[in-house]
């Protein structure tokens, strides 16, 4: 049978600032034990393409780099798509708003099974800051795991990586100012 995954994205973070790939500081402990216990697949050749969530994150699920004058990205078949292919039921978790810019028409189709954005835990969210990420953890992935069957693929889209970081995180997670 087909695995359950869980795919975190943090499309705004530096992975050589991680001790996941190798930094000196402790700044991810718990998923480099998850990886070492093999728990955690690491991507050692996934890279975001821009700069700013509106691009990179449509992107990531397309699979797809580069200049898309062409309109591929409205053709290709997303990560969703792959994984309800194999049977797995799906589900979207994101700490920002993606009705600007439609992103919500480009990622979410029919073959995502549940959907729920920033504003669903934070009215004001959008995307410059998000929803604080425990409330999208405790109101929206951990309900939505208890409730789905196996096997699943759940895309977890957090805010916590995003820039200027000391906005996107609560003040007792700050180590390294």
């Amino acid at each position: 049978p087909a695995p359950s995954v869980i795919w975190v994205v943090g499309e705004s973070l530096v992975a050589s600032r991680t001790s996941l790939y190798g930094y000196e500081r402790k700044t991810t402990d718990f998923l480099l034990r998850e990886w070492q216990e093999g728990r955690l697949v690491r991507f050692n050749n996934a890279v975001s393409i821009g700069t700013v969530t509106r691009i990179s994150v449509p992107y990531l699920f397309f699979g797809l780099q580069g200049p898309d004058r062409d309109g591929r990205l409205y053709r290709t078949p997303s990560i969703f798509d792959f994984a309800k292919k194999v049977g797995l039921r799906t589900a979207y978790i994101g700490a920002q708003e993606l009705r600007w810019g439609n992103q919500d028409k480009i990622i979410i189709n029919e073959n995502v099974d549940w959907y729920r954005s920033g504003i669903d835990f934070d009215r004001n969210a959008g995307v410059s800051k998000g929803a604080e990420d425990f409330k999208v953890l405790t109101e929206g992935a951990i309900p939505f795991l208890k409730t789905v069957q196996s096997p699943f693929f759940l895309a977890l889209h957090m805010d916590g990586s995003h820039y200027p970081y000391a906005q996107h995180s609560l003040p007792n997670y700050k180590k390294f100012l």
